[in-house]
């Protein structure tokens, strides 16, 4: 037994060198395996520069430079002992159109054998309203004799991507532009002129359709995602606008769709907005509808133009002061008659107020009132009395002085509708002077 224990040892010695000798032919060989694949991966190397022209007219979209670098990349595991290096190939993408992007492609692939090339340039798409989604431009070619030949394209749009030839050592992007300007620039604004039906009423109005401020990189995506974000803006003249900011441009089918807000004596009214284009978008045919109103409210009929929309249209005059003067009668205690005499008056509107109307025309209108009795013996001046001009109504408490005294005082009135046309309505007057309460009718002066 005492001579056991060395032999014991020898053989473990000797299996010990055995396992060590298969683990470093097993790493020599993977780095063997690993500088092989490498090898041949770092056959594309280069830049590769040209042209990208648009799949559907053909024009020069701008000049596109991939660079191509092959280097290895540890693979993670969650066991250490079984990370390893692989083989990768890094693609950098630089554009030059409306802007200059550059950025990082990601899930890249490349068979020497074929030539097949396979990338993803990930694009953050921010919309109007802050909103953003990553859009992923998909890059798809072929590498043979140092050119690579592909297309670049958007998820389930493949109508609007590009087309391109790019070659190895090819001229800088500085040359190629100058070379050769983009002429299918991605839209940036559109201009149109025309009129805006509020039933009977029709208005001359402007319309812009601009793309926000972007980024390069959103600019490089608009060419290849034909849903857009813009803000459209109706002009009315003398600084009457109405905004939808929230809006999208679909170019696949030439509309716009967008929402809004007006607001009226502290009222928001949510406005929507759908065009049609038509003639690639000469003309549109909008509708707007409201939260409030049932059907459309308003109808634009409008054609291109070059004229400068931000003067607005001409017939921009703002509407006249108005004032109308109502005689009634009012009978006091004791049977008594008196003459009574109502004066509304809408203050001159500017150009927004006028057409917020039109938009807004359920929201209440403030006027202003002067009630006076027995040919001026008592009046009382009421102002922001509310107007509902679909209920017929005018309401109003406000507190005064008569003869040096405090006092509340209410006027309501029913059947009022602000027009010049001869008709009679009724108004219900109270003081808390005497507790005062008288009933008129008055007839208006046509």
């Amino acid at each position: 037994m005492k001579n056991l224990f060395p032999i014991l040892l020898l053989v473990t010695t000797a299996l010990t060198l055995q396992a060590c000798s298969k683990d470093q032919d097993l790493e020599d060989y993977k780095k063997t395996r690993l500088q092989k694949n490498l090898a041949e991966i770092q056959t594309a190397n280069g830049k590769y520069s040209g042209y990208l022209l648009s799949k559907q007219s053909g024009a020069n979209l701008g000049a596109l430079q991939l660079t191509l670098t092959a280097t290895t990349q540890v693979q993670p595991s969650t066991d250490e002992s079984k990370s390893s290096a692989q083989p990768v190939l890094l693609v950098s993408v630089t554009f030059q159109g409306v802007s200059r992007m550059t950025t990082s492609a990601e899930n890249t692939y490349y068979d020497p054998d074929t030539g097949a090339f396979q990338a993803d340039v990930p694009i953050i798409q921010q919309a109007a309203n802050g909103q953003s989604q990553t859009i992923k431009i998909s890059l798809t070619g072929v590498l043979s004799n140092g050119v690579l030949k592909g297309t670049m394209e958007a998820k389930d749009y493949p109508d609007y991507g590009g087309t391109f030839s790019l070659s190895n050592k090819g001229a800088s992007l500085d040359s190629l532009v100058q070379a050769s300007k983009p002429t299918g620039a991605a839209f940036s604004q559109g201009t149109y002129a025309g009129t805006t039906t509020f039933g009977k009423v029709s208005k001359n109005v402007s319309m812009i359709i601009l793309k926000p401020v972007t980024t390069s990189d959103q600019d490089f995506v608009s060419l290849f995602f034909p849903k857009i974000p813009v803000k459209v803006t109706l002009n009315y003249g003398d600084g009457a606008l109405v905004n939808f900011d929230d809006s999208t441009l679909d170019q696949t089918n030439s509309t716009v769709q967008g929402n809004g807000t007006i607001t009226k004596n502290n009222q928001t009214e949510t406005l929507s907005l759908i065009c049609n284009g038509q003639n690639t978008n000469q003309h549109f045919e909008c509708s707007v509808r409201t939260s409030r109103a049932v059907g459309e409210m308003a109808h634009l009929s409008l054609q291109a133009s070059t004229d400068d929309a931000n003067k607005g249209p001409a017939d921009s005059d703002t509407s006249s002061y108005e004032n109308h003067s109502y005689d009634g009668t009012v009978t006091l205690r004791g049977g008594i008659s008196k003459p009574a005499e109502l004066t509304v008056s809408y203050a001159a509107r500017n150009r927004q107020d006028e057409i917020n109307d039109l938009y807004f025309p359920q929201a209440e209108t403030l006027l202003n009132v002067n009630y006076t009795l027995d040919n001026g013996a008592f009046g009382v001046t009421f102002t922001d009395v509310k107007w509902d001009s679909e209920k017929g109504t005018l309401d109003v408490t406000q507190q005064g002085t008569s003869d040096g005294l405090s006092a509340t005082f209410s006027l309501n009135c029913r059947g009022f509708t602000f027009g010049p046309k001869p008709y009679f309505f009724t108004c219900d007057f109270h003081s808390s002077l005497g507790n005062t309460y008288e009933q008129i009718v008055f007839k208006s002066n046509p």
